[in-house]
């Protein structure tokens, strides 16, 4: 009987864990993907394909705008990041547009961190991250050197919560990047 009352316990504590991770997890949703997943009207979707880049995966950058057809008014604007896998295997996330915005300052702040780190000795691991409600992130990383046996490396990362993208050429994806977010930025601010 005592196994038992512990064990009902034990389930109870586990299922009240679980909803309160779901309703955390959805507490962290941007208005963007708020508003596709909880849609109860008619609205009208338009997107921009904003440019992608290749790493370990693809990463797709797709402009939203969603309004509501009926007062032409816009409901919710952002960027949806797409990094696909091996096998099509994709795993989306949506910013909103100060959070792009913010990610526009966040890729400055970081050319202008991994421009000095290019010149200078820096500490044997270095990493600088943005992060959005929605789990994105996007940051830089330097391995540094050690004693000069080891060359510095470093690399661009782009995370969704359940795949990553590393671009090693980070050099080469700076102003990609920045005309990546730019129009992103143009596209949802139209009309």
């Amino acid at each position: 009987m005592g196994k038992l009352a512990i064990n009902v316990l034990l389930v109870l504590a586990l299922l009240t864990c679980n909803v309160f991770a779901s309703e955390s997890a959805g507490s962290k949703m941007s208005n963007l993907e708020s508003t596709l997943l909880n849609n109860e009207t008619v609205l009208k979707y338009e997107n921009y394909d904003s440019g992608a880049i290749s790493g370990s995966f693809d990463v797709k950058f797709t402009a939203m705008v969603v309004a509501d057809p009926a007062t032409s008014k816009k409901v919710a604007t952002g960027m949806k990041v797409t990094i696909i896998g091996d096998k099509d295997v994709t795993s989306s996330v949506y910013l909103d547009s100060d959070e792009v915005q913010n990610l526009s300052n966040a890729i400055a702040s970081i050319k202008t961190i991994s421009e000095k780190y290019a010149t200078e000795k820096i500490e044997p691991y270095t990493e600088i991250l943005y992060s959005s409600k929605g789990g994105f992130k996007f940051g830089y990383l330097n391995k540094g050197v050690n004693a000069g046996v080891f060359e510095s490396r470093s690399a661009l990362f782009i995370r969704t919560p359940s795949m990553q993208s590393i671009f090693t050429d980070d050099e080469k994806r700076w102003g990609q990047m920045q005309s990546i977010i730019a129009t992103v930025l143009f596209n949802v601010s139209r009309n």
